[in-house]
């Protein structure tokens, strides 16, 4: 059961959402392989390395975005230069432990995930990124039940790494 998981037992569900991701994007028709460091989103110009995590709680979310930075800062330099980085923090857990449905609208899972991102942004200024690491993206998936059956909702946050809004600023991009 989702809410009974543990330290030790969820590593099942981590690589889960990396399967779930890379299934959502190839559904759109992307070509995604399993690749160090979890995810190569590959287009015809560009590739992008996704590093994925999956904290347990909101406190850990920092936490998260650090680890997936240092997986990134190891994976980016022998990868091709039009290669970037993109970290994906699940926050489905955060969000729902695994005992109810959402019941609100698609809009309102989309504002939580808003304002779970613009909460965090910030705790990541002392980040270490690597150059080519250009986005932080908050993911949630979460079973909905509107009265009429149960379906899945996804709601998705990308916002730019600090150092990319620094870079964005300073070439008047914005």
């Amino acid at each position: 059961m989702p809410e009974a998981e543990t330290a030790t037992s969820r590593d099942g569900r981590n690589v889960m959402f990396e399967l779930a991701l890379g299934a959502e994007w190839a559904l759109c028709g992307a070509e995604v392989e399993i690749l160090e460091p979890d995810l190569l989103l590959k287009t015809p110009d560009r590739g992008y390395l996704i590093a994925c995590k999956r904290p347990e709680h909101e406190h850990s979310i920092r936490a998260a975005v650090r680890s997936a930075a240092s997986q990134l800062r190891s994976a980016l330099p022998p990868a091709p230069n039009n290669h970037f980085g993109i970290i994906a923090v699940c926050i489905s857990r955060i969000l729902n432990p695994g005992n109810a449905y959402f019941s609100g609208s698609y809009e309102q899972l989309s504002g939580l995930v808003n304002m779970l991102m613009g909460r965090h942004r910030g705790d990541w200024r002392t980040t270490d990124f690597h150059p080519r690491n250009i986005a932080v993206l908050f993911y949630t998936h979460t079973p909905a039940d509107w009265g009429n059956g149960l379906f899945r909702l996804s709601a998705v946050r990308i916002g730019p790494t600090l150092l990319e809004e620094s870079v964005h600023r300073i070439s008047g991009t914005t």
